[in-house]
């Protein structure tokens, strides 16, 4: 009998070799896994900051249209009253 290992042997031994690096591999990938859950919830919270703060901005057009509206009244009357309207 030869000291070298048979095919059965080599691939048993290829096959556990793979099983070890496996769970390495898992462990990065959970970490990956792990960083990107904690980027999403980041983005997701600046995008929801972003949100409110354009509620706000329409809240602060909406005022700003009803000043100018109240504006463009006043100075039709002025103009009225100086009969500047045509």
């Amino acid at each position: 009998m030869s000291d070298e290992p048979t095919k059965v042997e080599k691939v048993e031994n290829l096959v556990l070799e793979l099983l070890r690096y496996i769970p390495g591999r898992i462990d990065r990938v959970a970490e990956d896994v792990s960083e990107l859950k904690a980027r999403t919830n980041r983005v997701e919270t600046e995008i929801s900051l972003m949100r409110r703060e354009m509620a706000g901005l329409h809240e602060d057009f909406a005022g700003l249209s009803g000043r100018v509206d109240r504006l463009g009244s006043r100075i039709d009357r002025i103009e009225q009253r100086l009969e500047l309207a045509g």
